[in-house]
């Protein structure tokens, strides 16, 4: 449950990114996409 989820998160494993942060982060592989 939570506590498990604690541990993964503590162990370094990402954690779900808001479609904003992906965008930001990711958003330049795909530029045309972005674009319409």
């Amino acid at each position: 449950g939570v506590l498990e989820a604690i541990r993964i998160s503590c162990a370094g494993y990402p954690t779900k990114r808001t479609f904003d942060e992906f965008i930001y982060r990711f958003g330049m592989l795909t530029p045309d996409v972005l674009d319409g």
